[in-house]
């Protein structure tokens, strides 16, 4: 059996809604772009399987070239069936919070994928060059508001609510895996984050993930229990993973786990341990996170109901922010703007102390594998057992 073969049935195996072949077929129904319609204009990154680069695309029927991101296939790197399956994958996504695929080139020695280019970068890192500091408070642009955190975690459910309704398993959702565009400028600038995988987090985010002897490298700070015992991953482990992509947001890129190495985190969350709530996260907004962390799956909303949830915590904050704002306006009429996060090391240092704490907790419990472990608060731990900790990591991901 070919790898392409294998690596289609694995994918299939993950995601019912697409074909099992990848046939010439299949590849022809690929939007095509030819080398001479592209321009290369400045080097994003590279990764194990090759490079990223922001470039220009020329159409005929446009008289602007279309700025694009293009991720080339290093020459002889073994990720080619991978690189096709991405495509096909893409192909079949559209909408507002998903990366879009413009086409795909084959007219070089390798393999290009032509994508949308998202000029604000990786949400990780956007999230964190906006943390305000002291020099920079009396800067209104300084920083970001807790409505606009909530826009970007409203923006990855819309997206994620997408997926599921499409019966697709990301796997690895996660803020480095999430792009960020904006719009206009000043005041009426529109932000929006978009799901994709430029397939470089694991080579820039390389502490993010966990290698097994054996196995590929793992985002265990990001994994559900069921994902890190058994390998098992769903729609409900990835809506783990959104918990904790929203935790980062409201913590301004914060790693999840901060106190505790990779080994550690693994313990911690089979054990039921969970992160703690943010300083600038509302109660009803932690208590959807600790909803995501639900050990059992079944137990874990939607992301339909997420995005619902969201958007109602969101309309909340906006007429507290009126009510409050209208009651502290001037006579001339001007009222005073939402004030920007702030998430300094001393929040940061809260953090740690609560892990460090959680961490005496677990070790003042007797050891047990059958030992009720205690309550987490919104949460249902129960006792899991030692198990294989991930299968097939070669399957695809968006």
């Amino acid at each position: 059996m070919s790898t392409l073969q294998t690596q289609q049935q694995l994918m299939a195996a993950r995601n019912r809604a697409f074909s099992t072949t990848l046939s010439d077929a299949d590849i022809a129904l690929l939007p095509h772009i030819n080398w001479s319609q592209l321009k290369l204009l400045r080097f994003l990154g590279s990764g194990a399987f090759g490079e990223v680069y922001e470039g220009q695309l020329q159409t005929e029927d446009s008289e602007e070239p279309q700025r694009v991101a293009i991720k080339s296939l290093r020459k002889g790197a073994s990720e080619f069936a991978e690189l096709l399956q991405e495509a096909q994958l893409m192909s079949n996504f559209k909408h507002e919070n998903i990366v879009c695929l413009v086409g795909i080139c084959f007219d070089t020695e390798s393999i290009s994928l032509i994508m949308e280019h998202m000029e604000a970068g990786d949400l990780l890192s956007y999230l964190r060059a906006a943390r305000a500091t002291s020099t920079q408070e009396q800067q209104p642009a300084a920083g970001l508001s807790l409505s606009e955190l909530l826009a970007m975690c409203i923006d990855v459910a819309n997206g994620c609510s997408y997926l599921e309704d499409m019966h697709f398993v990301h796997r690895d959702l996660a803020c480095r895996n999430c792009l960020v565009t904006e719009s206009a400028g000043g005041a009426d600038r529109r932000r929006t984050v978009k799901i994709g995988d430029f397939g470089l987090a694991r080579d820039i985010y390389k502490s993010d993930y966990y290698r097994k002897e054996g196995e590929g490298l793992l985002p265990v700070r990001w994994m559900a229990p069921e994902s890190l015992v058994d390998g098992l991953f769903t729609t409900q482990s990835d809506v783990w993973a959104f918990g904790v992509l929203c935790w980062e947001i409201l913590t301004l890129g914060q790693q999840p786990y901060a106190a505790r190495n990779n080994f550690e985190v693994l313990a911690h969350v089979k054990e039921g341990g969970r992160l703690q709530q943010p300083p600038i996260c509302p109660e009803k907004l932690y208590a959807l996170l600790l909803l995501c962390w639900r050990t059992d799956p079944w137990e874990r909303p939607s992301f339909r109901r997420c995005y619902n949830t969201l958007h109602a915590i969101s309309t909340d904050l906006r007429r507290s922010q009126m009510a409050s704002t209208s009651s502290a306006a001037d006579p001339a009429g001007s009222s005073k703007p939402e004030s920007k996060v702030r998430f300094d090391g001393q929040a940061q240092e809260q953090i740690d102390q609560k892990e460090q704490k959680g961490q005496k907790d677990q070790r003042d419990q007797p050891e047990s594998e059958n030992l009720s472990l205690r309550e987490v608060t919104g949460v249902d731990s129960t006792p899991l057992k030692d198990a294989q900790l991930y299968a097939n990591e070669g399957v695809s991901r968006l």
